[in-house]
């Protein structure tokens, strides 16, 4: 079953002190009690940053936070509006690996005969089904590690984390969208020397009238 993809209302700006606290928010109680609220001042993020490297579990939580919370809502909802060619994407497949598309014919129309109809209403009718199974044929993963270097120099400044972010999250979906834009490019090549896709001429556009029938011809 597919799923069509969709921007999410809001999204965290990646300001540090917003993300920070949304890391806090969803860590644990002891996390909560040992490292303050985050505010724009930077020697706050400096005291949040000396807290979490004099103790591994917190570090650990801060690391599992900033990729599997704080990356997922900052990148993986617009992930498919950075694609110039993102409309093509009908959804994300969660179960299995195979789509099939079934396409069933109209039904044929008979002549009404009162003489036969009492019988003739019972015939069996075979409909005209047609059936195509499309599979997938592209599958990527990409990697990332929060290095605890550069973690520590996130915290020297108020921007440390944004760019700590967009290190370690922002470039694996980054490369996701590029990949996929590239794929479905070769897609379209290949639809296109293939004869599935066909060309209209259309003129320069000139005129107002010129330019609604380019229009016209696009839709």
């Amino acid at each position: 079953m597919a799923r069509k993809p969709r921007k999410l209302e809001r999204d965290l700006t990646g300001s540090p002190d917003e993300v920070l606290n949304a890391i806090r928010n969803g860590a644990s109680t002891d996390y909560q009690n040992a490292v303050p609220i985050a505010t724009k001042d930077a020697n706050v993020i400096r005291q949040i940053g000396a807290i979490l490297f004099n103790n591994p579990i917190f570090y650990n939580e801060f690391a599992n936070g900033l990729v599997n919370r704080i990356g997922k809502v900052i990148f993986a909802s617009d992930m498919y509006w950075d694609n110039p060619l993102g409309w093509v994407n009908k959804g994300i497949l969660d179960y299995g690996e195979t789509v099939e598309e079934i396409y069933v014919g109209l039904a044929k129309p008979h002549q009404f005969d009162p003489a036969v109809a009492e019988k003739e209403w019972m015939n069996r009718e075979v409909p005209d089904v047609k059936a195509v199974f499309h599979t997938l044929n592209y599958a990527k993963f990409y990697k990332s590690s929060v290095s605890e270097v550069d973690a520590r120099k996130a915290f020297v400044n108020a921007s440390g984390v944004e760019r700590l972010i967009q290190q370690t999250i922002g470039s694996m979906y980054k490369a996701a969208r590029y990949d996929l834009y590239q794929s479905t490019r070769y897609l379209i090549a290949i639809n296109v020397y293939d004869g599935y896709v066909t060309g209209v001429k259309v003129a320069a556009p000139s005129t107002a009238e010129n330019l609604a029938q380019i229009s016209a011809v696009s839709r």
